[in-house]
C-alpha cells in the first residue's frame, strides 16, 4: 500500500530492541482514586519502566555506536528505552556531545535535522525534527522512508498483565507545541508528504491456545497531523517503507480524545483517556477487516501490550518541535 493511501496513515516500524528486566519494573509509580460513592478504586500502575529515562537510550537501525550514555555517565546496557532515527543519515548516536539548558541534557545531530532535550528529574522531553535538512529542496518522493524521531520500550511476556483483567488503561500527556515551519507550501502531495506526532502501543495475542498465537496490531493516539484538523477514526494497514511491519493499525477520533481542540503551533495540551474500550471496539473491527486477515479469532482475555512508541515522523519538508512536560502510561485492575 502507498504511504497514507488512506487517511492518516502511520508507517511505524517494530523495533527490535533488547528485553533486559533490569533497572525497575512497571508499576514503580501509582495513585489510588475514589468513586463518587467513596469506595476506593484499586491503585493507577504504571507501565513505564525508568520512566526518568535514568540509563539513557539504545538506538534502532544503527550498527554502530547506537547507544546515548550521556557521555560515558551511565551504564547504557541497563537501559529499558530505544530510539528510531531510521530515515535519515543525520543522526545523534554516542558521539553526540550534550550541552545543558536548565534541568534539559541537549542533544543535537550533525547538520541540525535533530535536537532531542531530556529531563532526567522530571522525564519531561523535547523532539524536533527539521526534515528540510534531510530533504534538502526536493520533496519526498514514492516509496521513500522518512526521517522519524521516535522514544520506544518493549516488554516481556506478563511484564503487564491481560488487557481483560484491566478496567482502565489510560494514557496520559501533557505537552507544548513550540514550532512548527512548513518548507513545501503548495508543492506538498497529501498522498505522500505530513508531519506527525503521534503515540501508539502494540498489542499482540499471547495465548497459545489461540489460532491467532503471535499476531498482533497497533493502537494509538495521532496527536498532530498537519493535512487534518482532527486524525478521524481509521483502520488500515501498515505500510509505505521497507521496514513497514505490514499489521493492522487502528487510529483513535483524534476530536473525541482532544475534546474538540485543536493542536497547533503555540498551543498547550493535556490528555487523560482511556484506550481500553478502543481495544475492545478494534478487535471486532479487525474481525471483519477487508484489507488483512488478522486477528480474526481474538477475545480481549489473549491480548498483552508489548510495545509503545512517541515522537515524529517527517514524511514532508516540515520543520517542528514539541515539548513533552509529563506522561504517563497507566492501568487499573478490575475488581
Amino acid at each position: 500500500m502507498n504511504f497514507l493511501k488512506k487517511m492518516c496513515l502511520v508507517a511505524l516500524a517494530l523495533l527490535t530492541l533488547g528485553l533486559a528486566a533490569c533497572g525497575g519494573t512497571p508499576g514503580e509509580s501509582s495513585q489510588e482514586s475514589s468513586d463518587p460513592g467513596g469506595e476506593v478504586k484499586p491503585e493507577l500502575k504504571n507501565i513505564f519502566v525508568q520512566p526518568n529515562f535514568d540509563y539513557g537510550f539504545s538506538i534502532a537501525y544503527m550498527s554502530d555506536k547506537n547507544w546515548i550514555d550521556y557521555n560515558g555517565a551511565v551504564d547504557h546496557t541497563l537501559s529499558r528505552w530505544g530510539i528510531n532515527e531510521e530515515g535519515s543519515q543525520d543522526q545523534i548516536n554516542a558521539d553526540t556531545v550534550y550541552t545543558e539548558e536548565g534541568d534539559f541534557k541537549v542533544f543535537q545531530s550533525p547538520n541540525g535535522s535533530k535536537v532531542l532535550k531530556v529531563n532526567n528529574l522530571t522525564g519531561a522531553f523535547y523532539m524536533e525534527v527539521n526534515a528540510s535538512v534531510d530533504y534538502g529542496e526536493r520533496p519526498r518522493q514514492n516509496g521513500e522512508s522518512w526521517p522519524h524521531l521516535l522514544f520506544t520500550q518493549n516488554y516481556s511476556l506478563d511484564e503487564i498483565p491481560n488487557l481483560d483483567k484491566m478496567s482502565e488503561l489510560r494514557m496520559q500527556i501533557d505537552f507544548d507545541f513550540l514550532k512548527f515551519e512548513d518548507k513545501m507550501g503548495s508543492s506538498a502531495n497529501q498522498g505522500l508528504h505530513a508531519a506527525q506526532f503521534q503515540w501508539y502501543v502494540a498489542i499482540q495475542n499471547v495465548n497459545p491456545q489461540s489460532p491467532d498465537y503471535g499476531d498482533w496490531f497497533w493502537l494509538g493516539l495521532q496527536f498532530f497531523d498537519n493535512r487534518y484538523t482532527w486524525c478521524p477514526q481509521n483502520l488500515i494497514v501498515d505500510g509505505g517503507k521497507d521496514t513497514a511491519t505490514g499489521k493492522a493499525i487502528y487510529t483513535l477520533d483524534m476530536r473525541e480524545v482532544m475534546g474538540r481542540q485543536v493542536v497547533e503551533e503555540g498551543g498547550s495540551y493535556s490528555v487523560d483517556y482511556d484506550i481500553l474500550p478502543h481495544v475492545k471496539e478494534a478487535l471486532e473491527e479487525l474481525k471483519t477487516f477487508e484489507d488483512l486477515d488478522t486477528l480474526r479469532e481474538t477475545e480481549l482475555s489473549d491480548l498483552q501490550i508489548f510495545h509503545t512508541n512517541i515522537g515524529w515522523e517527517m514524511p514532508g519538508t516540515y520543520d517542528a518541535g514539541i515539548q513533552v512536560n509529563s506522561w504517563n502510561f497507566v492501568y487499573r485492575l478490575a475488581d
